[in-house]
């Protein structure tokens, strides 16, 4: 079972555990270099937790799936990561759905996506919820307005939180070896 929750400062380990996971290709797009394991421990070391929202895909207490927004100001950068085992599920698409529900209720305007012209599944993504895209030598953006939060935002993203931890904890206990009463 996959669960969709918020990966806490404490979880930074996961993080970087999760973006190593990932095959040096999709390593590369992510980060749009080449990233050795010491780098992604440099990059999730200087995440700044107070200003990003990190969601993240977990199953059997694994983290398989991050959406993440670096925030500046009254907007943010997306980026999507799901290892290639757990890819074709929709991880993505529920990773982007929740974290743009995150920013929205944290008062963000804007968010853009910046991804390379050849990665075809972040553009149907980005496709699905920006209001434009366009050419950035090699690359391209698109931006996403964010609404403003309404009670119901609220109310759904907490519900989504509490769902996701009850889901984790539920599968990290049937993960557990041992007799089950």
């Amino acid at each position: 079972m996959i669960s969709y929750r918020h990966v806490l400062p404490v979880e930074a380990g996961a993080l970087a555990d999760h973006l190593k996971r990932l095959p040096d290709d999709a390593r590369a797009t992510r980060f749009f270099c080449r990233y050795s394991d010491e780098a992604v421990d440099g990059y999730v070391r200087r995440i700044d937790w107070a200003h990003a929202i990190v969601i993240g895909a977990f199953e059997g207490g694994e983290l398989r799936g991050v959406a993440e927004v670096a925030v500046a100001g009254s907007g943010g950068e997306l980026s999507l990561t799901v290892e290639p085992g757990w890819q074709h599920r929709h991880i993505a698409t529920e990773l982007t759905r929740r974290v743009l529900q995150s920013a929205r209720n944290q008062w963000l305007a804007d968010i853009c996506i910046r991804y390379l012209r050849g990665n075809t599944p972040i553009g149907r993504i980005a496709g699905a919820v920006a209001h434009h895209t366009h050419a950035d030598e090699g690359e391209l953006v698109s931006g996403v307005r964010i609404p403003v939060p309404t009670p119901a935002s609220v109310w759904n993203e907490l519900l989504d939180e509490s769902a996701g931890w009850a889901g984790d904890m539920l599968d990290r206990a049937a993960s557990v070896p041992g007799p089950r009463p």
